[in-house]
């Protein structure tokens, strides 16, 4: 498989985006490996193992009727996914504490967030970052796959949901967003909205005391 970038990525996200996944092949998850980074027609591209399957989000697309059975498999992932520990990741506190700072905020508001931010416990769990269903393949065999790495850290697993940040097109964004806090996070105490900070889109933020 070989992932081509355009020109407006940066080459350091493209090499970041390869080392993470280098770093999660080994825990005991499903992840292609990493065969090699190189450059085709003069634009970076990562090149790992063809996995021969259907995303989730096809498979929910076009077989409606079990969906339930789709997010199950969504969620059980998610769940192996944070079972694991990956100590050279990047924190994902680190990582939110440099987007409130760069972020065009009011004062009062980016001093508001990064209060709360530095509030949170210190876990860590490995996250995915960007765990939906587009990012499952599953095989025929019935192994799950989990691909794109690019947003991978490690930290509070009860913070890693994109619940509203699916891909555009994804129908079942609110079905997936109860899944995941009465399933998969049950000791899940507070849940405020906040400032998506790459766009103007509401996103919700998890917070547990544990």
């Amino acid at each position: 498989c070989i992932k081509v970038f355009n020109h407006s990525y940066d080459k350091a996200d493209i090499l970041n985006e390869a080392l993470n996944q280098a770093r999660v092949e080994n825990l005991g998850l499903n992840v292609p490996k990493i065969l090699e980074v190189t450059t085709v027609d003069g634009m970076w591209a990562i090149v790992s193992e063809y996995i021969e399957g259907t995303t989730l989000s096809h498979l929910m697309r076009d077989d409606p009727e079990h969906k339930d059975s789709y997010l199950d498999m969504l969620v059980e992932t998610q769940m192996l996914i944070h079972s694991r520990r990956c100590p050279l990741l990047s924190r994902l506190k680190d990582k939110m504490n440099r987007k409130i700072l760069s972020a065009d905020l009011e004062p009062v508001t980016r001093y508001e967030l990064l209060i709360r931010l530095e509030g949170l416990p210190t876990h860590d769990k490995l996250c995915h970052g960007d765990l939906c269903p587009s990012n499952i393949i599953r095989t025929e065999s019935g192994e799950l796959y989990v691909i794109d790495w690019a947003h991978a850290t490690q930290g509070n697993a009860s913070a890693a949901p994109r619940l509203h940040g699916c891909k555009p097109g994804f129908l079942y964004d609110e079905a997936l967003r109860n899944v995941l806090v009465h399933r998969a996070e049950p000791r899940l105490q507070t849940v405020f909205p906040y400032r998506n900070f790459m766009g103007n889109n509401s996103h919700l933020l998890l917070c547990s005391g544990t």
